[in-house]
C-alpha cells in the first residue's frame, strides 16, 4: 500500500455522523445499506478497544463513509431516521399535567 492510497480513498469518501456509540454507527450502516447507499463503518475496533470515552477522545469514535457522490442523499436518510426517533421519544415520554411540557 503507497503512501497516497488513504489520501485518495479518503478524497472519494465523506463521512457521515457523528454517532454516539458503535451500535448507532451500525443500524445507520445498515440503514444506508437498506437505502442502497455503500456504506461501511471505519475504526470499529479501535472504538470497541478503547470505550465510548476514549474511543471518541482518541479516534473521533466510530466513522461511517459513504462514497462522496452519495453524500447529500445519505445525510438525508441519517436526518430522517434522527427526526423518527426524537418523534417516537417525546411520543413516549411524559407529559406533565400542569404546563403540558413533555418530560426530559
Amino acid at each position: 500500500m503507497s503512501d497516497t492510497e488513504p489520501q485518495v480513498e479518503k478524497s472519494r469518501s465523506a463521512h457521515i455522523g457523528p454517532f454516539r456509540d458503535l451500535v448507532d454507527a451500525n443500524l445507520a450502516v445498515g440503514r444506508l445499506q437498506d437505502e442502497g447507499i455503500d456504506a461501511r463503518l471505519v475504526g470499529e475496533n479501535l472504538a470497541a478497544t478503547l470505550g465510548p470515552i476514549y474511543g471518541a477522545a482518541y479516534a473521533g469514535g466510530p466513522l461511517v463513509l459513504v462514497p462522496r457522490v452519495d453524500e447529500e442523499r445519505a445525510n438525508a436518510v441519517i436526518a430522517e431516521v434522527e427526526r423518527t426517533r426524537r418523534e417516537r421519544l417525546n411520543a413516549e415520554s411524559p407529559v406533565c399535567p400542569k404546563c403540558s411540557q413533555h418530560a426530559s
